[in-house]
């Protein structure tokens, strides 16, 4: 009787786990005016839209709109241009427009070291971070708990774009929804053993190298 009890209290919990998954992991927040706007790498053209969006409504006071990864656009954008030629056709100027190839950071904690030993040279405090909804949540538990911006005096906030398929109360409905919600929980849990425990791989060795190389390339920076 007890270990049926069990079986059923697990089951339950696994579908209540299951249904609010949406909620977990999208942790998107409302604009507000910040320093610079990020838009982060692994993009089908749906973050640099809206990073664009709020860049051209006055939400960056550096006059900064930094994406990183590939400057290749695919999806729902123009795949005939680049990412940064499709900001300046979208009437963004050039002198505003930041690029971090992913060749110099190549995932999302590199992203937020990356971002963090750049608005520390430059002197910025504050950060709007545009992804995916559902990727929101990891930004966030990673910008809290392993690159610790709080710490060091930084602000961030996590802006989503509107994917048509996502709907993070009901996001079961939708099988590209699901797995997408699925694969952000396993990576968060994977990148918080790898990142914030005695197992982690970010070793002080590498990391002081990453620095090295990336504080050239900040220098390179305006």
């Amino acid at each position: 009787m007890v270990k049926i009890v069990l079986i059923l209290g697990c089951f339950l919990a696994g579908i209540v786990l299951f249904v609010n998954l949406g909620r977990m992991v999208d942790a998107t927040q409302p604009p507000v005016k910040a320093d610079l706007i990020v838009s982060l790498g692994g993009d089908s053209g749906c973050r640099l839209q809206k990073a664009k969006e709020l860049f051209q409504a006055h939400y960056a006071s550096s006059h900064r709109l930094l994406y990183t990864g590939d400057d290749v656009i695919s999806g729902r954008l123009d795949m005939s241009q680049s990412k940064r030629r499709y900001l300046l056709a979208q009437g963004v100027s050039g002198e505003h427009i930041l690029h971090v190839d992913k060749s110099i950071i190549t995932n999302t904690m590199e992203e937020l070291y990356f971002v963090k030993q750049y608005m520390k040279a430059h002197g910025y405090t504050s950060v709007l971070f545009v992804t995916h909804p559902h990727h929101s949540g990891r930004v966030a538990v990673l910008a809290n708990s392993v690159a610790r911006y709080q710490d060091a005096g930084l602000r961030f906030r996590v802006i989503g774009c509107q994917p048509s398929w996502w709907d993070r109360a009901a996001y079961y409905k939708n099988s590209t929804a699901v797995k997408a919600a699925l694969r952000e929980a396993a990576k968060t849990v994977y990148n918080l053993i790898k990142y914030a425990t005695p197992l982690r791989e970010w070793s002080d060795y590498w990391q002081q190298h990453k620095k090295e190389q990336w504080h050239a390339v900040i220098e390179q920076m305006h």
